[in-house]
């Protein structure tokens, strides 16, 4: 069954039409986290068995080990891109970029090194 955590960026309407078709909800407000910053939710959520579903379009999980090692990864990425030539030098802009098919997440069109 879905078990959902909702954020308090979710409208009550929501939560409730998903409550009306028979999905397991629990608000942030109903667990008293209203409060909690989003890193905080993704982990009460977690903790609770649930999946975090939110309208935050600024949620990153940047307090997570998997976006530091994502982060890591993709340094690394460049940094072969960049060794075996498959960037412009002049404009750095990637030729062929494998790091979608790698790390399956990345908007291709940020593709830099920071």
């Amino acid at each position: 069954m879905l078990a959902l955590y909702m954020d308090h960026n979710v409208p009550r309407a929501i939560s409730e039409g998903l409550r009306l078709r028979g999905i397991d909800v629990i608000t942030a407000y109903e667990d008293s986290a209203d409060d909690m910053n989003d890193p905080a939710l993704l982990d009460r959520a977690t903790e609770l068995g649930r999946a975090l579903f939110t309208q935050d379009d600024d949620l990153l999980a940047e307090a997570t080990i998997e976006e530091k090692i994502y982060a890591i990864l993709d340094k690394k990425l460049f940094e072969i891109v960049m060794t075996i030539g498959k960037v412009d030098p002049v404009t750095v802009s990637v030729s062929e970029d494998f790091r979608s098919e790698i790390l399956g997440f990345f908007d291709l069109q940020g593709f830099q090194n920071e």
